[in-house]
């Protein structure tokens, strides 16, 4: 008899979902007999009316508010004040979880985000289920509220995050004793990704199939699933650069229907929605322009691709940035004019382009679906 594993995101087209989707798709390719896989968002399914607004109230406080997203994404000491809250909504959660319990009667639970995970060790806590639990840490940093004793397994991206993780000590649920996580429980795979962005393609075909001219830089833009703060780097682009223009506005319609209006497509750039070509894009491009988030970032450095980061948030962002930079696989610009002398230098000059690619080349982990799903295999 097949067993089955559940996996629980938050958002149907975030990176925490594609996460997900990659590692269930290394199962089925490796272990379709034995395994069978189920995908849940958590918190629609526990809060159907109340997770749209949750999900709008979040994006007014990372795009007005940024400075109090840093304060609340890393600080212990918010983690243990907003403990309570946290835990009724657990209480308040875990019954309609339950029931998918009793619908799939899964053999273990993996999550890519940290609020189902939350929700899950809570059950666990007050003893309603014992199964086992995995965590899949999905950007280059992590925050304290994946910490939790009852986490049976954790999927990181680095050996960086594996030494915080097993040196950072935090308090336990009930506040009197501080713990930190067993090196025994961290496995290092890198951020699961779609096989699609494993294989590197001949960059003249790429960009031939756009109908691109193989002899014009070509830049990809991209600002994630709202496609924030586009508008102005796009615009800049084209007015200040010679290059052609890949732009991927994600599931922001209004951004999209504006970008169309305001850049009528004449061979120098194409608008896009969200889309399922992200890969294709990837190999005809000499350079992404790109908000930093954990499973972009993962997807073009298994491309090779170098990166320009813009302005990115405080909180994941922030820290996937200062990974990246750090490892040479990624410039960051702030202002306009800083931006635009960057990615002039760049296009510039080739050799260094190369060298950035090559760095992503080597910090890339195009395996790491499969590793997660033979690790979390080998651990049911």
């Amino acid at each position: 008899m097949k067993k089955n594993l559940l996996f629980f995101y938050t958002n149907p087209y975030s990176g925490h979902r594609l996460a997900a989707d990659a590692v269930r798709t290394a199962f089925r390719e490796s272990y379709n007999s034995e395994i069978e896989t189920f995908s849940i968002d958590a918190f629609t399914h526990g809060f159907p009316f109340l997770a749209p607004l949750i999900a709008k109230t979040y994006l007014k406080i990372i795009k007005n508010l940024p400075t109090v997203w840093n304060f609340l994404w890393d600080n212990q000491e918010v983690e243990q004040t907003t403990r309570p809250f946290r835990e009724l909504l657990s209480a308040l959660t875990i019954t309609k979880l339950q029931d998918l319990f009793n619908q799939y009667q899964p053999s273990a639970l993996v999550c890519t985000h940290a609020l189902p995970c939350n929700i899950l060790a809570w059950g666990k806590r007050k003893k309603l289920f014992d199964l086992p639990l995995v965590a899949i840490i999905t950007d280059f940093a992590v925050h304290p509220y994946w910490f939790d004793e009852l986490v049976d397994l954790y999927i990181v991206p680095t050996e960086e995050i594996k030494e915080a993780m097993t040196s950072k000590e935090i308090f336990t649920s009930d506040g009197k004793r501080k713990y930190s996580i067993k090196e025994k429980k961290i496995k290092v795979c890198g951020i699961p990704i779609n096989p699609r962005f494993s294989a590197k393609k001949d960059k003249c075909k790429a960009k031939e199939n756009f109908h691109l001219n193989p002899d014009i830089p070509v830049v990809l833009v991209m600002g994630g699933t709202n496609g924030l703060g586009i508008e102005k780097v796009v615009s800049s682009l084209y007015n200040n650069l010679e290059a052609q223009i890949l732009v991927v506005t994600g599931m922001n319609k209004k951004i999209y229907q504006e970008m169309k209006y305001s850049f009528p497509e004449n061979g120098r750039i194409r608008i896009f929605e969200y889309t399922r070509r992200i890969p294709e894009m990837m190999d005809c491009a000499d350079l992404l322009i790109t908000k930093p988030g954990g499973l972009t970032s993962a997807e073009a450095l298994a491309k090779g691709l170098p990166m320009v980061i813009f302005n990115p948030l405080p909180g994941q962002e922030e820290r996937n940035s200062d990974y990246l930079v750090s490892y040479g696989v990624a410039k960051r610009a702030d202002k306009e004019e800083q931006f635009l002398k960057i990615l002039k230098y760049l296009l510039n000059h080739p050799p260094i382009l190369q060298r950035m690619s090559s760095c992503a080349q080597r910090l890339s982990s195009p395996e790491a679906a499969v590793k997660t799903a033979r690790i979390i295999y080998e651990s049911i």
